[in-house]
């Protein structure tokens, strides 16, 4: 076989990922890889600014969210209160009608980081445990409702 023959057939060879049969894998010690392996931890990675799927541009806390419609038509942040005060495993009402309830009393539009305060506030129980902070889990809900408008 030619000189030139064997580098036709060497580089066939290597497109196709064979290897010859006097090639051998290199042998690998895996107790000593297995010591000076050590295991990745969560804690380890840096956290990004947010968690949303989609980076928002700047600070989550300064968007304006807009009650859309009539303000009237949302319910009294009074009543909400009353309700959500009641004891302790009783029902409350939903986190988006306490929002509704905060923007109305607002005027309308507000700041979604002092939303967020007020939401806490007059909901009076913890947000959900989740991977957002208020700020984001805030944002999220108003996102997603037909009657609030994030900007």
């Amino acid at each position: 076989m030619s000189a030139k023959e064997k580098s036709k057939d060497k580089s066939a060879k290597e497109r196709s990922g064979t290897k010859p049969a006097d090639e051998k894998e290199p042998v690998v010690d895996e107790a000593a890889d297995l010591e000076a392996y050590e295991p990745a931890s969560a804690r380890n990675i840096p956290r990004p600014p947010t968690s949303l799927a989609v980076q928002v541009k700047g600070d989550v806390g300064k968007l304006s969210i807009s009650l859309l419609g009539d303000i009237s038509s949302a319910p009294a942040l009074a009543d909400v209160e009353k309700f959500n005060k009641k004891g302790e495993g009783e029902s409350r009402t939903p986190l988006l009608t306490v929002i509704q309830a905060v923007l109305a009393k607002a005027g309308g539009s507000m700041q979604l980081g002092e939303l967020a305060a007020q939401t806490r506030k007059h909901w009076h129980r913890p947000f959900p445990a989740g991977p957002y902070t208020d700020e984001e889990l805030i944002y999220i809900i108003a996102r997603n409702s037909d009657s609030i408008r994030v900007t």
